[in-house]
């Protein structure tokens, strides 16, 4: 089994993420359950998906300290689901902040949030996933990137081309092109590293900058 976590705002497409996470699964006969949290997500709210997958599963939501990975495509979300991490889980980050809507504080600090995330937790890969939405030139493929980072850790049980197989299945012709690409950069960054303590950071000459 196993269990994934993906936390973020609205608009950054987490519920097509989680989608084409189930039905990369579900190719792979497994038994899949989901489950969103949503709420103000459509004004830039918090949006947290359950996705689990296995040969038995019972209940759509991850017991606390039981996700094997959490993904999270914002900061200060990826911190606030931080209780649902199993130990030695893994964590992939983006290290790009988005104000919430709900947070009235203009001096949000996601520098600090990074620092104790690589301060306190072992198997963290950041991501900065806006240097590689310009390489792709869409905003729109942020989903896409997490997904790709986490591929080529083998932290999520499923390949590259499990995941382009579920894409060709989701995602509408005329923008296939462009999450191909997106899932290739990303994919790319991490396929040859062991996930650990490093930080991932997307050049235009596709460097990783390893601490």
């Amino acid at each position: 089994m196993i269990n994934c976590l993906l936390t973020g705002v609205g608009g950054q497409g987490i519920l097509l993420a989680s989608k084409l996470l189930a039905t990369t699964y579900m190719e792979k006969e497994k038994m899949v359950r989901i489950a969103d949290t949503i709420g103000m997500a459509q004004r830039g709210g918090s949006v947290v998906c359950h996705i689990r997958a296995g040969d038995i599963i019972y209940s759509p939501l991850i017991p606390i300290k039981s996700a094997d990975i959490l993904m999270g495509f914002e900061p200060a979300e990826t911190v606030r689901r931080l209780p649902y991490l199993k130990k030695d889980g893994y964590i992939i980050t983006s290290t790009n902040p988005i104000n919430p809507s709900y947070n009235s504080i203009n001096d949000y600090n996601s520098l600090a949030l990074i620092d104790y995330l690589e301060n306190n937790y072992t198997n963290i890969v950041k991501v900065d996933v806006n240097s590689i939405t310009r390489e792709c030139k869409s905003s729109k493929v942020i989903n896409i990137i997490i997904i790709g980072v986490a591929i080529g850790c083998n932290a999520l049980n499923i390949s590259f081309e499990d995941m382009k197989d579920a894409m060709k299945l989701i995602i509408p012709q005329k923008y296939l092109a462009i999450n191909e690409y997106a899932l290739e950069i990303a994919y790319s960054l991490t396929s040859k590293k062991k996930p650990s303590t490093y930080f991932t950071h997307y050049t235009s000459s596709r460097r990783n900058i390893i601490n």
